[in-house]
């Protein structure tokens, strides 16, 4: 059940060169896996415009659109969280998955 959280997705497209090259950064950078969830998260929150906040009129969608333009709406920044997690081995996914985990359990 899991795998589906591991996926490489046509908006979670963690096999993208640019993804590819943040994650393994980040990880080189990190102690453990906590560390590298935490500074995943730090980065995109932190290094990625919010689109709306910044008055950027880009459009990204995928992981790769936001690494690459560098802004990126809440769910399109959710989409490079899941993708860096995801090239790391970590099971990411939205909160609407959570919702059918709970529901299946």
């Amino acid at each position: 059940m899991m795998d589906k959280f591991l996926e490489c997705t046509k908006y979670v497209d963690f096999d993208h060169p640019l993804i590819q090259e943040l994650a393994k950064k980040l990880k080189t950078e990190s102690a453990d896996e906590i560390e590298l969830i935490e500074k995943t998260y730090v980065y995109v929150r932190d290094e990625i415009h919010h689109s709306w906040d910044v008055q950027d009129k880009r459009v990204t969608v995928t992981a790769s659109d936001v690494i690459r333009e560098g802004v990126g709406i809440c769910w399109a920044k959710a989409n490079l969280l899941a993708a860096l997690l995801r090239a790391n081995g970590i099971p990411a996914g939205f909160s609407e998955n959570a919702k059918k985990i709970i529901e299946i359990s």
